[in-house]
């Protein structure tokens, strides 16, 4: 796990970070989990996990306030383009209202670190 302080203009946070390895035994395969959580005064608490299988990737975010969820969506089809463009195939992306509940997500261990 990773902490990266973060200074905006209004306030300060910490960027949690954390990146894992995943090795699938029961067909090879392999690839990659990114989780994050921070909480800017602006947007408030947001969580995400990340999975990217090449080339398949999943995003799953969490935003407390439901207008900052809208403000990702928003912009979820300029990131669909870029993504396609790149050759990302985009499995899911999501964003919900709330912040997912322990246990089994990282982003959600790492918000509690915090607490």
């Amino acid at each position: 796990m990773i902490e990266i302080p973060l200074q905006g203009d209004g306030g300060r946070d910490v960027l949690q970070l954390h990146l894992e390895f995943v090795a699938d035994a029961a067909d090879g395969g392999h690839g990659w989990t990114l989780g994050f959580a921070l909480d800017l005064p602006t947007l408030g608490p947001l969580q995400g996990e990340l999975h990217l299988r090449e080339p398949r990737l999943s995003v799953r975010l969490w935003a407390a306030q439901a207008e900052t969820a809208q403000r990702l969506e928003r912009q979820f089809t300029a990131l669909r383009q870029r993504l396609a463009a790149c050759g990302v195939l985009l499995d899911q992306l999501s964003c919900q209202v709330g912040l997912p509940q322990p246990p089994g997500r990282h982003s959600a261990v790492l918000l509690q670190a915090t607490a």
